[in-house]
């Protein structure tokens, strides 16, 4: 394995580690994650072929990954949540609630994203939210 396949490896563990602060859990979801990535990003690839405008983002392989691990997270997520035996500390809520809110607009378009980052993160009001959109699609 080379050096690149180290780090991306590690940067996925770390990740899944991050959210959910169990080793062998991390462990799985990470090993998930790079199992889905050939698949994953073959299928991006074939729908920015097919695409006439471009309204999706597309991701480099680093964010189809971190997005696999968000995906490949959620039934963890969701398990450990409805453990009424050991309830989970507000901040690990507030944790897997960025983390879900990062993934479900991710799914659709770039305006979801900014939506949904700027207006339920960061309280900016709609004036402000459009005009980081119109920026930020700008550059796109």
């Amino acid at each position: 394995m080379n050096t690149l396949q180290n780090e991306t490896l590690n940067q996925t563990f770390r990740l899944a580690y991050f959210l959910h602060r169990n080793r062998p859990v991390a462990r799985q979801i990470a090993e998930a994650a790079l199992e889905n990535l050939e698949t994953t990003t073959l299928r991006q690839d074939k729908r920015i072929y097919y695409a006439g405008q471009r309204t999706k983002i597309s991701f480099t392989e680093l964010h189809l990954l971190q997005r696999l691990v968000y995906e490949k997270s959620d039934p963890f997520e969701r398990a450990r949540e409805s453990n009424s035996a050991r309830p989970l500390r507000a901040e690990r809520l507030l944790v897997h609630f960025i983390k879900h809110l990062v993934w479900i607009t991710a799914r659709r378009n770039s305006f979801y994203v900014t939506l949904g980052l700027s207006r339920l993160l960061h309280r900016y009001t709609t004036a402000e939210t459009l005009e980081l959109y119109n920026c930020s699609s700008k550059t796109l």
